[in-house]
């Protein structure tokens, strides 16, 4: 304990670093009244997926195009069935923002929410939905039960197996959430119970939902989200922009208040839209550490330096010097060859 602590300081890392506090979709009063919307592949198949926020039950579709005239297609086929829905959450996908998918949800009175994008958690239901049916239709296929089936045939035993089995987050199963009584299944007509005991269970099932519900309203939580983490327009805000595998942080302003979880904001003049998980506060003091802005590298060329030219001026007259001679200045003379060896005439 020799550091000292002091709170309330602002550091621009940490509180870029920080975790973002994570906030929970409103709960739903009845079945369909939200639904999520998303798509995905699996086994060369594209498929659209409904996820009903009240009853968790999750539909399946087979798509042949992901234009916006095959998704209305497919919604009203779902509603035919339960109903038309009161809000569609989905991403920014090109079929989501089409003009004709605009009108179609406006002819029918349905609000429509895009999460920001890179924000799956704002869909989160969808894509925990897509977890879901994909890790069932894996299981499904290692089975040699079913492994002679066609994808779409696997789809529905999923289906069929997902929606009648228990959901510990509900206390019954989605189907007997959303019809209020238990569905007929393979594992009844095996058991062959009487009708007694399937009243039973359906008092069952009905008396633990209640207690699951009284029990989220009387427990108090502790609100995850604090009360410094609700932005006005004009705040200084940190963005995270995620570009494939890169992430950074960039100077932002508040701009508008689109709903409770998400913001416009101002990024070096262009608005966007942004959740609040995407965003951190930003508090510029004197001595506070400011975020280092990322540039891209600028190479610096030298620049060449110019000599300045003197001005001509008459050479001087200097004395020319004798060159000086580098050869030895001894006397030369021609060898005397076998001198000792002359010879006299007698």
């Amino acid at each position: 304990r020799s550091l000292p602590w002091t709170p309330k300081t602002t550091c621009c890392v940490i509180v870029v670093l920080k975790v973002s506090a994570m906030t929970k979709w409103p709960e739903a009063s009845k079945p369909f009244e939200r639904v999520h919307l998303d798509f995905f592949h699996f086994g060369g198949k594209t498929f659209l997926i409904v996820v009903d926020a009240y009853s968790k039950w999750i539909d399946v579709r087979l798509m042949s195009r992901t234009d916006s005239d095959s998704l209305i297609n497919a919604l009203n086929s779902v509603f035919r069935i339960f109903g038309k829905s009161d809000l569609i959450v989905s991403d920014n996908g090109p079929p989501f923002n089409s003009q004709a998918f605009v009108d179609y949800a406006r002819q029918m009175k349905i609000e429509l929410k895009k999460s920001p994008a890179y924000s799956p958690e704002s869909n989160g239901l969808a894509e925990r939905g897509v977890q879901t049916a994909k890790s069932g239709l894996k299981k499904l296929m290692a089975d040699p039960k079913h492994g002679s089936c066609k994808i779409p045939e696997l789809v529905e035993v999923f289906l069929f197996s997902y929606r009648n089995s228990y959901c510990q987050a509900l206390g019954c199963s989605p189907a007997s959430k959303i019809f209020s009584f238990v569905p007929k299944t393979d594992l009844d007509s095996n058991l062959k119970p009487k009708q007694e005991k399937v009243k039973k269970r359906v008092r069952f099932d009905l008396r633990v939902t209640e207690k699951v519900i009284d029990k989220r309203e009387s427990v108090n939580e502790k609100p995850r989200v604090r009360k410094n983490d609700d932005y006005a327009v004009g705040d200084l805000v940190w963005y995270r922009c995620e570009y494939k595998t890169m992430r950074s942080w960039l100077e932002a302003v508040i701009v508008g208040v689109n709903s409770k979880n998400t913001y416009y904001i101002d990024v070096s003049g262009n608005t966007k839209l942004a959740s609040r998980n995407q965003l951190k506060r930003r508090v510029v003091e004197k001595n506070d550490y400011i975020y280092p802005k990322v540039e891209p590298n600028v190479i610096v060329t030298p620049k060449k330096r110019y000599k300045r030219r003197r001005e001509k001026s008459s050479p001087l007259k200097t004395p020319e010097r004798p060159a000086k001679l580098r050869r030895s200045k001894r006397v030369r003379r021609r060898p005397e060859r076998y001198e000792v060896f002359r010879f006299h005439k007698m």
